[in-house]
């Protein structure tokens, strides 16, 4: 296989260098504008930097640091950009046999918020009520499922991880997989410049799912001619695959 040995220990150099930077910037990321993509944890990024640079050198010193910012990190949520606390938990008890405990109870701990939700919705998906990036929420949580069917060999939530995959591929109020190309109804008219000006497909990437019709009105995007999924849109959620709707059609790079 190929192999750039020079290429590798710059990428190591640098690595080391942001994660320092990060060290001695013990905050979190701020966002610009600030009202938007906000985010409040900080140590759960540094832990699961640590975790890959100890699986990269395995210098203790590494995994030290990772087990300490986990524990400081505190249980988190789900998984999205703004939360790695169950990634950096399964990442670590990978590398090191000790963590597989406390990465267990984290990730059920998680996993347990969801199945309430999980089995009153109609169709399985863990959701109290839609939100922007809806699909996001989802995907995590099948992740975090299977992630803790892999450290732990239980399939306890496995039904609830299949059920949010299949929402996202179709087993949802529209009938729609939010992938494109997967099925035979997908969103093939994305908000993306390229693909809209181009008029190609960008096959495999994620919507972002549905949202309230009130988080849609808020945008002012205006009324879809001729909305194919007219009949299925409610007050609790509205998806559109319309090229202006942002809200529920951009394949966001989170997202994907």
């Amino acid at each position: 296989p190929y192999h750039d040995a020079q290429l590798s220990q710059q990428y190591l150099e640098t690595a080391r260098a942001v994660y320092a930077y990060g060290q001695a910037r013990p905050a979190a990321q701020a966002s610009n504008p600030e009202d938007f993509y906000t985010e409040e944890s900080w140590q759960d990024d540094m832990a699961l930097a640590a975790a890959e640079l100890f699986r990269a050198t395995q210098e203790p010193a590494y995994l030290a640091d990772a087990q300490n910012y986990l524990a400081e990190a505190g249980m988190g949520g789900g998984i999205y950009w703004g939360d790695l606390h169950a990634l950096a938990a399964y990442e670590l008890a990978r590398l090191d046999p000790a963590s597989l405990p406390s990465a267990l109870e984290l990730l059920r701990a998680n996993l347990e918020t969801s199945l309430e939700d999980f089995h009153k919705h109609p169709f399985g998906a863990a959701l109290n009520e839609y939100y922007w990036g809806s699909n996001e929420g989802l995907a995590g949580t099948a992740l975090i499922a299977l992630w803790y069917e892999d450290l732990g060999g239980e399939k306890t939530y496995h039904d609830l991880a299949t059920a949010q995959v299949d929402f996202i591929l179709g087993n949802n109020p529209w009938g729609v997989s939010f992938v494109n190309g997967a099925g035979s109804l997908w969103p093939d008219h994305p908000h993306h410049q390229v693909a809209d000006l181009s008029h190609i497909q960008l096959v495999g990437f994620w919507d972002e799912g549905a949202v309230p019709l009130a988080v849609f009105e808020e945008q002012e995007i205006g009324s879809m001619p001729d909305d194919p999924l007219a009949d299925f849109q409610t007050a609790e959620a509205v998806y559109h695959v319309w090229t202006p709707v942002y809200a529920t059609n951009v394949p966001t790079i989170s997202m994907n």
